[in-house]
């Protein structure tokens, strides 16, 4: 196996699988929110991740959930 970091686990696939359903009924690619004059603003996409995350990880933040999301579509 080569060294570095695994880039394909299980909740990395879990993101995947959530951008899939999302893209296919809004047709729509999947948003990710940063900085915005509005506190705590998220996309429709990330309220969506953020409440599945939740039901494996429920402590989960959204600040975790972007970085998953990066991580998983590989913006990271």
């Amino acid at each position: 196996q080569p060294s570095g970091q695994k880039t394909a686990t299980g909740v990395h696939q879990f993101c995947r699988d959530v951008m899939l359903v999302y893209t296919q009924i809004t047709g729509s690619t999947p948003g990710l929110g940063g900085i915005s004059a509005i506190e705590n603003y998220m996309t429709p996409f990330e309220g969506l991740w953020l409440a599945s995350l939740k039901l494996i990880s429920p402590n989960a933040t959204i600040l975790q959930a972007r970085e998953i999301l990066r991580r998983a579509s590989n913006r990271r």
